[in-house]
């Protein structure tokens, strides 16, 4: 994946910004914002570091204060904008409790992550792209897979408990695997034509499958 415009010099040591310098979080925040809208329009391979420091308004000193390379940006990138709240979703699912509508939440997070954000489609679209072409980044990419399944698993099964229903059929993390990737096709679907898929199709899907499985597993399926 590294690439000549993404190689770095090694970081300086970082310090306290001079007078009228963005504070470093200030800093990094409008790097991240600037990576978003440059990898969006151009592509990770087409983007450069000189691109996305003009985009932010800033220098590349102060990039290299912040990140090492073009490569560590996007997985910061990646952290920020599609892992972090995706675990965050895991985590309300597997803390709501049995009165709570899973369509409802489901609907709620998945525009709040996806719909409402042209750029982080692309952005994972990006993700995906790469490591269907770069082995590293595709090893990278299925570690990522396995560690979201398993915690969504996790949460399914929690939820299963909390609602009193018994061992599911189906193996908890395939089912993880089946609803993140219906989210992945439904997003990058939407990207493409957003009037073909209603918004709120994805929390139908996801609490019509999963109530299916509770009914299958309680024997009134």
């Amino acid at each position: 994946m590294t690439s000549n415009a993404s190689r770095s010099p090694s970081p300086r040591p970082r310090g306290r910004p001079r007078l009228g310098q963005r504070a470093p979080g200030e800093s990094r925040a409008a790097l991240l914002r600037a990576a978003a809208r440059v990898f969006a329009d151009r592509g990770f391979k087409a983007a450069s570091v000189e691109e996305v420091v003009a985009k932010a308004g800033l220098s590349k000193g102060t990039f290299y204060w912040n990140f090492e390379s073009k490569d560590d940006l996007f997985f910061a990138l990646v952290e920020e904008r599609i892992d972090r709240p995706i675990r965050e979703v895991i985590e309300a699912l597997e803390a709501s409790p049995a009165t709570a509508d899973m369509s409802v939440e489901a609907n709620r997070r998945f525009l709040e992550i996806f719909t409402q954000q042209r750029e982080t489609i692309l952005l994972e679209h990006e993700y995906w792209a790469l490591a269907a072409r770069d082995p590293e980044v595709q090893q990278r990419y299925a570690e990522r897979q396995r560690r979201l399944r398993t915690a969504l698993g996790v949460a399914l099964d929690a939820r299963a408990r909390t609602l009193g229903a018994p061992e599911f059929a189906l193996p908890s993390a395939e089912v993880a695997g089946a609803f993140l990737a219906m989210m992945s096709g439904l997003s990058h679907a939407g990207l493409i034509d957003p009037e073909a898929l209603p918004p709120h199709l994805f929390g139908e899907m996801v609490a019509t499958v999963y109530a299916g499985m509770v009914a299958r597993a309680s024997g009134a399926g």
